[in-house]
């Protein structure tokens, strides 16, 4: 059995790990100016600034083992706390991924980092961890929710889908990189109706 629990600094070395598995971190980070760890890096850079909008999934019998995490909130409030690590970032790597960087989220609920543990996927915790996304999200009465994730990442992708959310935006990381794509994902009452988008009037009537 499982539980979700606000995140707390005995679980940071534990959500480092999960953090790095969303995407390539370590190659993004591995040379930063600091002579970090890419370990340390996202600790003190990412998971800490972020703890405040962190959950993380834990056995009952075990609240100090973080198996799972969900880091989310609204535009705002992330970028209030985050902290502008992009010096330490060698210029290669940022002109490289520059159209990431600069791509801009719409104002909307962000899911910034949804990830588990191998050891307890299939069990249907990633659809737990989304409904608690989708309740914080409705609580924020924002009109959208939006996440990113790698063209790579099926596992995932199949997840938002289920979820109700919608591609919305494909990024392409610079072509000298063997990377997928990014995806940026939204749900809102916009997406929502584009569901159906091929039964409803609006495609009916298109004149061709």
């Amino acid at each position: 059995m499982y539980q979700l629990l606000p995140a707390e600094e005995k679980h940071l070395d534990q959500i480092v790990p999960l953090m790095a598995s969303t995407g390539y971190w370590e190659a993004g980070l591995r040379r930063n100016t600091l002579n970090l760890t890419t370990h340390q890096f996202i600790r003190e850079y990412i998971a800490k600034p972020n703890l405040p909008f962190t959950t993380v999934l834990t056995p009952k019998d075990k609240k100090n083992k973080a198996l799972g995490i969900l880091t989310c909130g609204s535009k705002d409030e992330l970028e209030s706390s985050s902290v502008d690590y992009g010096e330490h970032i060698p210029t290669e790597v940022k002109h490289l991924f520059k159209n990431l960087f600069t791509f801009e989220i719409s104002n909307s609920y962000h899911i910034a980092f949804l990830a588990l543990n191998k050891s307890c996927r299939g069990e249907g915790l990633g659809i737990k961890l989304m409904a608690l996304a989708e309740k914080k999200w409705k609580e924020s009465q924002m009109d959208t929710l939006s996440l990113y994730t790698f063209s790579c990442q099926t596992s995932a992708i199949k997840l938002y889908l289920k979820a109700g959310m919608m591609v919305a935006k494909a990024i392409n990381v610079e072509e000298k990189v063997p990377c997928p794509c990014v995806l940026y994902f939204e749900k809102n009452l916009r997406t929502e109706s584009l569901h159906n988008f091929f039964e409803s009037p609006a495609y009916q009537n298109i004149t061709f």
